[in-house]
């Protein structure tokens, strides 16, 4: 599933110039900590100068058509395409039924998690190409774990605090929208 988001700005279908070096910076910016994270070192961002990611939240929240909201989602949405892409990729090498394998955790997480596929009945055993993909398939899905705990508790937080419409219905419950309209 490909995920697209189309930025048109001011109603005139092309951003104006200060817009454009609005989401440029941001975007600029925006590199800046994920290729800080990468290397764990978020606890220089605050040093950087003209640094500040409300900074630029302020900026771009002003601008039309939710572009901070399309501009931060991008890098996500991009990430979580690319695992998609990936494992159809690895998932269409193996043999439909095969034997699940329990791979080893990565230190500091979480016990050894079995896939999905452990439930599969089969006697085949996989040659070592096979056995290479469903670890890499093991580590897409313990990656898609670790942003999803991460992206339910955020979403699960926010979603008490806030008026986003689209943020309520898919995080909270009917009876949970009930609550907060009262």
């Amino acid at each position: 599933m490909k995920t697209t988001i189309n930025l048109k700005l001011n109603g005139r279908g092309r951003p104006s110039e200060a817009e454009l070096d609005a989401i440029d910076s941001f975007r600029t910016w925006l590199q800046t900590v994920i290729t800080a994270g990468q290397f764990g070192q978020n606890e220089r961002l605050p040093r950087l100068p003209r640094s500040k990611t409300p900074m630029y939240c302020r900026s771009l929240a002003g601008l039309p058509d939710n572009a901070l909201a399309k501009e931060l989602s991008v890098p996500v949405l991009a990430v979580l395409d690319q695992i998609e892409h990936a494992a159809a990729i690895f998932e269409r090498a193996l043999p439909p039924e095969r034997p699940g394998a329990t791979m080893p955790a990565p230190s500091g997480s979480a016990p050894p998690a079995v896939c999905g596929r452990a439930n599969a009945v089969s006697r085949q055993r996989l040659n070592p190409e096979q056995e290479a993909y469903e670890k890499v398939l093991w580590q897409l899905d313990y990656a898609l774990a670790l942003m999803l705990r991460r992206l339910s508790a955020l979403a699960a937080a926010r979603g008490k605090q806030s008026q986003c419409a689209e943020l309520h219905s898919d995080v909270c419950s009917p009876r949970d929208i009930l609550a907060f309209k009262a």
